[in-house]
């Protein structure tokens, strides 16, 4: 992805008539005029002007630029109460003035402020999984804000929101060349100052690299309330060598309490599957909630309780209807279930044109069954 342009120190990128800011020069220099002649302690004749060598000017170092100031804290909870509406106001308000006046300090540090609370909203959405309105957010960054990256980047020095928010940039190329690397540190940073989704986003990056650190930081950030965080110290109780249904669940229940989708389908299949913990209507529930939130995984698991009879009342219709939300999502096993309510004429008219179309769709993705479908769809009139 080529790189956006950024808001260097010096650059003016309001508009075409974008320009190097010149640092002024300072009272008494000596540029751009001729040297004083010097007194000459032997006092020998000066030579005729004719022949006299003119001394070169020095141009005027370009000073350097001063980083921004750092907002103060009712400044930056100013920007966290904002809505969508009026952050997009304040968008246009911004750009107004800078196209008047392109050096307008405060329309910069506000902009370079929106483009930082939009970060750390997306880190926050990260953490319940809401990718719709994540991809959202970043289109408005890169359409909005593309010159921001420099001043975010000298406010990350002092502000751990600022970091998190330049990991994010960073980690996933907005407003500059994807550099994970790079985004990694920035995590770190933030999280050594106690921002909750640094903390889980630094245990990824150090998941492969330094184990026994990523485990703190997930832990970490999981008791400070992030919902990812916890759902992966559940999973974790149950993926091991020794599996503790008991604390997965724990786990699981205070990230679904906050509406992650994943952790509620995987307490909904652990409430189906185990046998000690069984219970019907909690898996069923968790079920539901989830598949209406877009997980697909608990759309297709629906889908199946329905067209089962197991835990609802059996109901084609309905179980048509959820393998086909998943189906057309991409999701593999939801694809071939279609093709076998299309191939038997569950929940639909019989269309084997319809069966055949689903079931290369899931074998092109890795459904091993897809195959046997295809063949019995190949002999069918």
């Amino acid at each position: 992805m080529a790189q956006a342009a950024t808001e260097e120190p010096g650059i003016d990128p309001a508009g075409p008539e974008s320009r190097l800011r010149l640092a002024q020069i300072p009272a008494g220099s000596q540029t751009a005029r001729k040297a004083a002649p010097r007194a000459d302690s032997t006092k020998k004749k000066s030579s005729s002007p004719k022949h006299r060598k003119k001394t070169a000017a020095r141009p005027a170092a370009k000073a350097p630029a001063a980083a921004p100031a750092v907002p103060s804290a009712a400044k930056v909870r100013e920007f966290m109460q904002l809505t969508g509406a009026q952050i997009e106001q304040r968008i246009v308000e911004q750009r107004q003035i800078l196209r008047y006046n392109s050096k307008d300090e405060p329309a910069r540090q506000t902009l370079g402020l929106i483009a930082v609370e939009l970060g750390n909203r997306i880190l926050d959405l990260d953490a319940l999984d809401r990718k719709q309105e994540i991809a959202q957010l970043i289109a408005v960054i890169r359409k909005d804000l593309p010159d921001t990256l420099w001043r975010t980047t000298q406010l990350a020095v002092s502000d751990d929101r600022t970091a998190a928010a330049l990991g994010l940039f960073y980690s996933e190329g907005i407003l500059t060349a994807r550099a994970p690397e790079k985004g990694c540190e920035q995590y770190a940073r933030a999280a050594q100052n106690g921002h909750v989704a640094a903390n889980y986003q630094a245990a990824l990056c150090k998941a492969r690299s330094d184990p026994a650190l990523a485990k703190t930081l997930l832990e970490r950030a999981a008791e400070m309330g992030h919902a990812g965080a916890q759902e992966l110290m559940g999973r974790a109780c149950i993926e091991g060598e020794k599996k503790d249904s008991a604390c997965a669940i724990a786990w699981l229940e205070r990230a679904a309490a906050k509406g992650r989708p994943s952790a509620m389908s995987l307490l909904a299949w652990l409430y189906a599957s185990d046998p000690e913990r069984s219970d019907p209507v909690k898996s069923v529930n968790y079920y539901r909630a989830a598949a209406e939130a877009g997980d697909l995984a608990a759309q297709n698991n629906l889908g199946e309780f329905y067209e089962t009879g197991r835990r609802v009342p059996q109901d084609a219709t309905q179980a048509f209807n959820w393998y086909a939300r998943a189906a057309e999502a991409g999701f593999p096993p939801a694809q071939l279930n279609l093709a076998r309510l299309y191939a038997a004429g569950t929940g639909v008219a019989r269309n084997l044109a319809s069966a055949r179309q689903w079931a290369e769709r899931a074998q092109k993705q890795g459904q091993a069954r897809a195959q046997e479908m295809l063949d019995w769809l190949a002999v069918q009139k």
